[in-house]
């Protein structure tokens, strides 16, 4: 016989992320973790935990969680924050605590698919432009890309989710961050979905022989 383990009906969200041996699950302002070492037990006795942002930095949502370097991070539409230091009580009913600390109270993304990570930093693009979080900094990259950037008002524009998309691959060895986002082409006057193409130190764009609607990442092997 075997016994199947279901998340509990009344847990649900829109961006999740494992950290500490725990699935961390954020739904519009609210933050759930399950028990430690299990991926579906959200029982508070158990030491799963549960947070709510009543920042008011923040306008909306949670609209990605992301670990590295040892923190979650939790990115929302203006502001970028992260827990550490997770910690579950030992005697019962078990308790879990942690730190919730911000990082950016300003900078944020509501596209939770333009947020990547790369290498040990997260990077993710909104309508003012591509940033990074550097550790405890949130950092503008994308400069040189200002007069062709958000020449399209409408972001929506030939994307069938409504938002940009992005993924990261190495492409002959090197690590690429890539978003597909709409522009004016400078060259022809013509609104085209380009790749905005970075490799840490430089920008470029790419043109595919195929017309890119949404485009994500795969891991292979």
């Amino acid at each position: 016989d075997a016994t199947v383990s279901l998340m509990s009906f009344g847990s649900q969200g829109t961006t999740g992320e494992v950290y500490v041996n725990r699935v961390w699950v954020g739904d519009t302002r609210k933050g759930y973790c399950t028990a430690p070492s299990s991926p579906s037990d959200f029982t508070p006795s158990n030491g799963a935990g549960a947070f709510q942002s009543n920042d008011s930095f923040q306008r909306v949502a949670y609209h990605s969680f992301k670990q590295t370097n040892g923190f979650l991070y939790l990115i929302s539409d203006s502001s970028v924050n992260y827990i550490g230091g997770v910690q579950t009580t030992d005697t019962a009913p078990v308790t879990t605590i942690f730190n919730n600390l911000n990082v950016d109270p300003q900078i944020g993304t509501p596209w939770p698919s333009t947020v990547q990570l790369f290498s040990r930093n997260i990077v993710f693009a909104n309508s003012f432009g591509i940033f990074v979080s550097y550790g405890g900094a949130v950092t503008k990259i994308s400069g040189p890309l200002d007069g062709i950037y958000n020449t399209v008002v409408t972001q929506s524009s030939g994307n069938p989710l409504g938002f940009p998309s992005s993924a990261t691959a190495a492409i002959f060895g090197i690590a690429v961050y890539m978003l597909l986002f709409p522009i004016i082409d400078p060259y022809t006057g013509q609104q085209v979905n380009k790749l905005l193409m970075w490799d840490g130190k430089r920008w470029w764009t790419s043109n595919q022989e195929v017309a890119l609607t949404y485009i994500a990442n795969q891991e292979i092997n």
